[in-house]
């Protein structure tokens, strides 16, 4: 993908719209492209600037952004986590669940 792939991103990642798989591969693409990073922290800064100054708030953008960012990468991190985690643990209930059903557990 290029630059103007991923700047499509923007809004939706502002509104929580994107699912795991899309959000990682944007926060990839800003942590090697700086000129997507730095228009990624500018709309940051023009859609959160505004909203503050319509129904108050502190201006401390940087700041804030830093933190949206290090949450986003964390969030991130948590549901690849459980995207990888969950089949594997209804795998697991499958097989427990059959080994029961033929008597081979007793719990």
């Amino acid at each position: 993908m290029e630059c103007r792939d991923y700047r499509k991103y923007f809004r939706p990642f502002w509104d929580g719209e994107l699912d795991h798989v899309e959000r990682r591969a944007l926060l990839q693409h800003i942590d090697s492209c700086k000129a997507c990073a730095e228009e990624l922290k500018v709309q940051y800064m023009l859609r959160e600037g505004m909203r503050r100054l319509e129904y108050g708030g502190t201006l401390d953008l940087v700041t804030d952004y830093g933190k949206v960012m290090e949450e986003a990468r964390h969030r991130t991190s948590v549901e690849r986590a459980a995207y990888i985690m969950l089949p594997l643990i209804a795998l697991s209930a499958i097989v427990i669940s059959f080994l029961i059903i033929l008597g081979g557990i007793v719990i």
